[in-house]
């Protein structure tokens, strides 16, 4: 019986192993496709579609190239204009840092509080958004309403994605060449996990409300 349990158990790890792997060379791929700018926003939305319908239908069944190609042409022009919007603020953000030594003491010690509180609202925002994006049918101002939302309301949910990030770079400086495989997949994989938690949490107490 503990054997059973313990093939069964590596077997799955194995799964896993293969389907991450997969998925970040279809990520490297298709974002290549887009030449990186115009590619990587469709491409991380073709990874999280799949890492959903993974995680929910409890298949690790390997996608094949033709369904991540549809999930990445389907939303390649609102995942653009998503990735767009959070590069805009990006530099915006970064621009304003880089003016604020040039302000006297007092606008400076205002203006960097205020460029902190946007940097914390952006972060918690851009963590829910393409979760949000792949698991929702809405206008496309609310996928951000729904993001910052939703990274608000379930805070400790972003602190620990957060930390795992912190984690995965540590193991990552310490073997390279899981760069190549899991760099993306990984932190994605446990992004769609937490994001499915979230949002079923919100739907079971909406239906509870009901």
């Amino acid at each position: 019986m503990n054997g059973n349990r313990i093939r069964t158990g590596l077997y799955n790890v194995f799964e896993w192993i293969v389907l991450l792997a997969w998925l970040n060379v279809l990520w490297t791929i298709f974002s290549l496709i887009g030449l990186v700018i115009f590619g990587w926003a469709p491409a991380t939305t073709a990874l999280l579609s799949v890492l959903r319908q993974v995680l929910r239908e409890k298949n690790l069944q390997l996608p094949t190239f033709k369904e991540f190609y549809y999930y990445y042409k389907t939303n390649f022009i609102k995942a653009n204009g998503v990735g767009l919007i959070l590069i805009l603020i990006t530099l915006a953000i970064g621009y304003g840092f880089i003016t604020l030594p040039f302000l006297p003491k007092l606008p400076f010690y205002i203006m960097f509080i205020f460029y902190l509180v946007m940097t914390s609202l952006f972060m918690i925002m851009s963590t829910f958004i393409f979760p949000a994006f792949t698991h929702y049918q809405t206008t496309f101002i609310n996928y951000f309403k729904y993001a910052l939302v939703i990274g608000l309301t379930h805070l400790h949910y972003g602190l620990l994605f957060f930390i795992s990030l912190i984690l995965m770079y540590v193991l990552f400086r310490a073997f390279p060449g899981l760069i190549l495989f899991f760099s993306i997949s990984i932190p994605c994989a446990l992004l769609m996990s937490m994001a499915l938690k979230v949002f079923n949490k919100i739907e079971n107490s909406i239906s509870v409300v009901k």
